[in-house]
């Protein structure tokens, strides 16, 4: 840990016993899984926030990391519905998680990087699997918001995302409602997806989607 990550930290600590405390009472503030930067904003803090691996300090970090200017953009919470975040999970700054409603559930598996400006909103169920990037400037997003009618019926429903295991989402990528990506593809930046991908261990880009190359693996 360098020094500019271990300042960040200390001066966070206020609003980390805070959010800690918030949803695991005395075991958060003995444990503070969670660190969150001092520039960190609460919209609103409801909901549960759980854990797939085994308590450890820190083994959350919001807002502290992150390139360039976005280590120094607010992140932002607003929690209405579930949480379950793995252990290694690192949130940049400017990064914005969002769960709309009581009945949503967002899950982020071990050793999950989110870049900076990053902004993930969940109103149904997205998932992120274990070892997997996502760049800066994404938008992850499960729902249209607004209801789009054909003979009064809903065309356009709140369909579940679900990103595979070691999968690398380039930056400004825009993942929309429906979508699942195999373990270990990557996603080509500026992509759109709107649809599942069938093919893992694969390259794809642009709108439409196609496939570059398939049989990839890449490291972090």
């Amino acid at each position: 840990m360098n020094l500019s990550t271990t300042l960040k930290i200390i001066a966070g600590l206020p609003k980390s016993v805070f959010l800690n405390a918030r949803y695991l009472g005395l075991t958060g503030i003995i444990k503070l899984p969670i660190f969150v930067s001092w520039r960190t904003q609460f919209i609103k803090l409801s909901g549960r926030i759980t854990f797939s691996a085994p308590l450890s300090i820190g083994m959350v970090r919001i807002g502290i990391g992150g390139s360039g200017t976005a280590s120094r953009t607010p992140s932002k919470l607003e929690l209405n519905g579930n949480i379950n975040f793995g252990k290694g999970v690192i949130l940049g700054g400017g990064g914005t998680l969002v769960t709309v409603n009581s009945s949503s559930h967002l899950t982020i598996g071990n050793d999950v990087q989110i870049t900076g400006d990053t902004k993930i909103l969940c109103a149904d169920e997205i998932k992120i699997g274990d070892d997997s990037v996502i760049s800066w400037d994404c938008q992850i997003m499960d729902t249209d918001f607004h209801s789009i009618k054909v003979c009064g019926q809903v065309m356009n429903k709140n369909k579940p995302i679900i990103i595979g295991k070691h999968c690398w989402i380039g930056s400004r990528c825009c993942i929309t409602k429906g979508t699942v990506i195999p373990d270990g593809c990557i996603i080509a930046s500026d992509s759109t997806i709107t649809k599942s991908i069938n093919q893992p261990n694969a390259v794809y880009t642009g709108m439409p989607l196609r496939m570059l190359q398939e049989g990839v693996d890449w490291e972090r």
